[in-house]
């Protein structure tokens, strides 16, 4: 069971909230982008709902809105209504998003469209998100590849980096059976990242006491139809998704370059990294510092195939750098470290 809240984290969460979160559908930006700073503020994370506008006479009123709002990458009609509306109301806006949503996706997220459609004149629309960024009395990323972007069209941008709230991890506990696991953990939307990474997990899984796992993301073509795998379905639950990721020992961090790619952040690194396993991360801008870190770091799928070499022919290292990289997470890299950089941000307006 995950371990809740410490005494002092839940007086937080019954002081008046700072800010409002205005969430998103995915449960896992929710999470990270909402939740975790929310949570250390403090803060409240609501989904939009009829009632969240009341009429005031010819003005308007938000009656849960708390501080200044933050509004999870707006892209329609509805929402941008709602946003001049605070802000006619002298309740400052912010626009938070952790992935470049002024570019398309080349890998899914095909809900966006690329243009207003007026004949779905609600529909999330990436016109319609770049014509809401400038109003904004500022925008919050998750890295600075995404603010570089960001910037140009709203100067006030602040970079809030994706932290580790560590009340939600417990202590690993490792399966101890002589197996090397190693694994992968990647939605529908990282097909093509795993190209780079099947030839060396070919490899591995015809190795002795070596497994493969893979979380979510299951290919059964080319190299996928013949490598055995051990496969955990996707699952929104994260608390079943975090303690799931502690049977691995190696985690992988596969990543195409592109524009839209090099905005991610290093989150699966983290989760690696607090579930007890070690990561080999792509040589790509969201992992660029972890260069200097305990990992090991691959380019070329013939990079990724000696690095996993490398892990499975020396196991007592894989333990040792997992738990450097753990000690890395929790000394710097926690939501009591950052929760700063939202205050920060929220003094801008």
């Amino acid at each position: 069971m995950v371990s809740g809240p410490s005494r002092s984290t839940l007086a937080g969460l019954f002081r008046e909230p700072q800010a409002t979160w205005w969430r998103q559908a995915s449960p896992a930006t929710t999470y990270w982008r909402c939740d975790v700073p929310a949570r250390r503020l403090p803060g409240q994370v609501l989904s939009l709902r009829p009632t969240d506008i009341e009429r005031l006479g010819k003005d308007f009123a938000y009656p849960r809105q708390k501080g200044p709002a933050v509004w999870q990458f707006p892209g329609n009609t509805t929402r941008a209504l709602m946003i001049a509306g605070m802000q006619q109301a002298g309740i400052p806006v912010f626009l938070e998003v952790d992935d470049n949503y002024l570019l398309d996706n080349p890998y899914g997220g095909k809900h966006w469209k690329a243009r207003i459609d007026k004949g779905e004149i609600d529909a999330t629309n990436r016109e319609a998100h770049r014509k809401i960024v400038p109003w904004l009395n500022g925008v919050i990323c998750a890295t600075d590849a995404l603010a570089y972007h960001y910037e140009r069209l709203n100067p006030n941008t602040h970079v809030c980096r994706n932290a580790i709230e560590p009340l939600d991890w417990e202590e690993p506990d490792k399966p101890d059976d002589g197996v090397l696991r190693i694994g992968y953990a990647a939605s529908d939307s990282h097909i093509a990242d795993i190209r780079l990474i099947e030839q060396a997990f070919d490899w591995a899984a015809r190795q002795p006491n070596v497994e493969i796992v893979l979380f979510g993301l299951r290919p059964e073509t080319g190299y996928w139809a013949r490598i055995p795998v051990h496969h955990v379905g996707w699952t929104d639950d994260l608390a079943q998704y975090r303690k799931s990721l502690e049977i691995l020992d190696v985690g992988v961090c596969p990543l195409k370059s592109g524009q839209w790619a090099d905005c991610k952040s290093d989150i699966k690194a983290m989760e690696y990294a607090m579930a007890g396993a070690m990561a080999i991360v792509s040589a790509t801008e969201p992992y660029r510092h972890w260069a200097d870190l305990p990992c090991l770091v691959a380019s070329k799928p013939k990079d990724w195939l000696r690095a996993i070499k490398e892990v499975v022919a020396n196991r007592d290292e894989v333990k040792r750098i997992a738990g450097e990289a753990r000690a890395y997470v929790m000394a710097e890299r926690t939501i009591t470290d950052t929760v700063e950089e939202w205050h920060e941000a929220f003094a801008s307006a």
